[in-house]
């Protein structure tokens, strides 16, 4: 069947609450279990192999791979993504972003690339390409503070540091930390 005949389908079906329901804990039950063996065989390693880079039992690493088991802690996901030295996204999507990961889902959109292999950070520092898009920084707010500058990165409710009212995660490079706005320590 054609991408736009499963397309019209899956909207038909997730029409229904129950389904969508099941349609939305499947992407993680059996998504993340293929994502892991995906990972594994990319090394390549058997599961042993996993289990000892993991610090776990080889029977673990048989059930975290099997489509449909839904004990994953963040603890794990985390430590997996450590050893395959990938990066980790657990958050809310609207159900039409699981339907087209679905629609558009391969192996080679499970065996993603490790740090080292990563294009972003393959990329020349220096543009060489005239056409190529540059995204200018965004300049904060007087008397606003970066967060990302004053602690290397964007996250600050990791540390308890309060966003501005009216900052949003796309503006990115601008998390203002209201401690060190006023003049005080983070």
């Amino acid at each position: 069947m054609n991408t736009n005949g499963r397309k019209e389908r899956l909207r038909e079906a997730l029409s229904n609450k129950e389904y969508r329901d099941a349609f939305v804990a499947a992407q993680t039950t059996v998504g993340i279990p293929f994502q892991i063996r995906a990972l594994r065989e990319r090394e390549p390693w058997t599961q042993q192999e996993l289990a000892t880079e993991a610090g776990m039992k080889q029977s673990w690493v048989s059930r975290i791979e099997s489509p449909g088991y839904s004990g994953f802690s963040l603890r794990t996901l985390f430590k997996l993504a450590s050893v395959f030295n990938v990066g980790l996204v657990v958050r809310f999507v609207p159900i039409g972003e699981l339907v087209e990961w679905e629609l558009n889902l391969s192996n080679d959109s499970l065996a993603i690339p490790k740090f080292e292999d990563d294009p972003f950070f393959q990329e020349s520092t220096t543009q060489t390409d005239p056409n190529a898009l540059v995204q200018p920084t965004p300049q904060p707010r007087a008397g606003v503070i970066p967060i990302s500058r004053h602690l290397g990165f964007g996250l600050p409710s990791l540390l308890g540091h309060k966003i501005t009212p009216g900052e949003t995660i796309q503006e990115a490079n601008t998390f203002s930390c209201l401690a060190c706005a006023a003049g005080g320590n983070p």
